[in-house]
């Protein structure tokens, strides 16, 4: 059951089951661990959908989807792990593809991102959207830290009109040898947005060592965002080069997000961070609302929650929101698309 698109929609929805489209079990190829990327590619080549079996699948190229409408759907969170450095999975420039229900691990040499959305440029479809749905990552955890698992980006998102629903990026704090320390399983961002038009919903990026989530496409929004500073980081690798937890490109003349929040636990070093976010000051059309600063535990914190402004958040004050000054009217407007 594929839910259909809806819009101008606030607030809970209802269970209705009736608003999605079947789609037979003999539309999709039902894959196992054992099966190698050439086969699954094939067989999403030849026009079926995916069903990924739970298993570890250990791919030496990536899943590659090529055909508009495509469904891949993982069961019992099937995990992708690449193994010579590719992506796991790639989409094309190609309309409604929806990717569910997965787990991508980064794999032994360097990915320069685990899931691959488009092409930069190109811009998508406002009526038949990609949809990246339950899909979650890890640089680490399962691993043992002998074994430098790596990978630039988690999530690149380069097509427009992309939909974002939920996902978790994870750098590893420990993994079955212990706590992890000194930037191992080292991963710069857990999610990336470069096309225009893309909608995110229930995010989340933890402990990656440079900025969390980048966003340099226009007319982004953000429904709620979670993130944590790295454990194991120094003043000098870290806050000095001023990475912060939620950043909109400088060129972004479009932006809203609502629900951002950045914690701190600076286990190993004392740091403090500059800015929880940073994004362009254009009081009229970026939007930050009801940002969070929350510190944790540990050493040092977050010297101001947006651009310099808000309170600070350390061991003395363990939390801190900041209020922007805009009219609803300008969200009203923003929105109405």
């Amino acid at each position: 059951m594929v839910p259909k698109l809806e819009k101008l929609k606030k607030g809970a929805g209802t269970n209705d089951w009736q608003n999605a489209d079947g789609v037979d079990l003999s539309e999709f190829y039902v894959a196992s661990e054992s099966d190698s990327a050439a086969t699954i590619n094939q067989k999403l080549s030849d026009g079926l959908h995916l069903i990924l079996q739970p298993g570890q699948y250990k791919l030496e190229d990536s899943i590659n989807v090529s055909n508009a409408d495509t469904i891949v759907f993982g069961m019992g969170m099937a995990t992708l792990i690449p193994q010579t450095g590719k992506p796991a999975i790639t989409v094309a420039n190609v309309d409604n593809v929806r990717v569910s229900g997965l787990i991508l691990q980064a794999g032994p040499v360097n990915s320069p991102t685990l899931l691959k959305w488009g092409e930069k440029g190109y811009q998508g479809s406002n009526e038949k959207p990609g949809f990246i749905q339950d899909v979650f990552a890890r640089v680490g955890g399962p691993d043992h830290l002998s074994v430098n698992v790596q990978a630039d980006i988690m999530i690149q998102v380069n097509s427009g009109n992309t939909i974002i629903d939920d996902v978790w990026l994870w750098r590893a704090d420990h993994s079955i040898d212990g706590l992890v320390k000194d930037s191992q399983n080292p991963v710069q961002t857990g999610l990336q947005v470069n096309g225009d038009n893309v909608k995110g919903y229930g995010l989340a990026c933890e402990h990656t060592l440079g900025n969390m989530l980048e966003w340099n496409g226009n007319m982004g929004e953000t429904y709620f965002y979670q993130s944590e500073f790295p454990y194991d980081v120094t003043q000098e690798n870290y806050g000095d080069k001023e990475y912060a937890a939620y950043v909109v490109g400088e060129y972004v003349v479009y932006h809203y997000a609502t629900g951002v929040g950045a914690y701190t636990y600076f286990r190993d070093n004392t740091v403090t961070v500059k800015n929880a976010i940073k994004a362009p000051i254009r009081p009229d059309t970026v939007h930050i609302y009801n940002p969070l600063g929350v510190f944790l535990s540990g050493n040092g914190g977050i010297e101001n929650i947006l651009n310099g402004d808000g309170n600070s958040v350390n061991s003395g004050t363990d939390q801190a929101r900041y209020h922007c000054n805009l009219a609803e009217e300008s969200e009203d407007k923003f929105m109405q698309d």
